[in-house]
């Protein structure tokens, strides 16, 4: 198995664990959330413009730093910082969409809706997903595009 099959096993492994988390926070989020209290909209829109920030972020570092790694990997499927930087870039991308299930559990935690909260969860999810690891891998084990 080469490089990029074994980064790219490596970096679903962490997909699935960080999707695994989602769901224990939605868990979590119903277990701890009180009952009779409200949270304040003014800090509701805060949280929620904090995780679309988060999502924005995420979106310009993939769109600039991404490409770059993808070019560099087609050209060498064999080169290790290109390896190394696609998944950085893409681990960064996953941390930051858990970050908005993170903001979902304390809307949830603080008095929140599950309907002002579910809709965070469900947003990591789909980020997650569309964000996840692809790398085009040959017979061989070697990544022979990168697909972003």
């Amino acid at each position: 198995m080469g490089q990029g099959a074994a980064s790219l096993r490596r970096m679903r492994v962490l997909q699935a664990v960080f999707m695994a988390i989602v769901v224990l926070y939605g868990y979590a989020a119903e277990s701890l959330a009180p009952r009779g209290v409200e949270l304040d909209a003014p800090l509701f829109k805060g949280i929620a413009i904090a995780a679309a920030c988060a999502v924005l972020l995420a979106y310009f570092m993939r769109r600039k730093k991404l490409s770059p790694a993808l070019e560099k990997l087609r050209a060498n499927s064999d080169d290790s910082e290109a390896l190394k930087s696609w998944r950085s870039i893409i681990l960064v991308s996953l941390i930051l969409a858990e970050a908005v299930a993170l903001f979902g559990l304390l809307i949830r935690i603080m008095g929140g809706s599950r309907g002002a909260s579910w809709p965070f969860f469900l947003v990591a999810l789909i980020l997650m997903v569309i964000w996840g690891p692809r790398l085009a891998v040959d017979n061989r084990g070697s990544a022979t595009k990168a697909v972003q």
